[in-house]
């Protein structure tokens, strides 16, 4: 959803939802740091630690670092109990 220059991104349970080229621009994230998570620079840019196995929008630290990486600015982040 757009509101003038805002993009609304939402993640649940693993999963991305929201504006299209955005959404679009974070699982192409995602496919970058999975090429490339055996560069220790690249994969310390993103603070990653182990082997993510393919299921890093599963965990909600590493969604949000690799929604920060494609969102200019994130302006709230809200548990999942108070977004109900």
């Amino acid at each position: 959803m757009r509101n003038g220059s805002l993009v609304a991104v939402t993640w649940r349970n693993g999963a991305v939802d929201g504006d299209p080229p955005t959404v679009d621009l974070i699982a192409m994230e995602v496919e970058l740091v999975l090429a490339a998570r055996t560069d220790p620079q690249f994969a310390g840019s993103l603070a990653l630690e182990g082997d993510v196995n393919g299921l890093i929008l599963a965990d909600p630290t590493l969604a949000l670092r690799i929604i920060e990486r494609v969102v200019d600015k994130v302006t709230e982040v809200v548990a999942a109990d108070e977004a109900s």
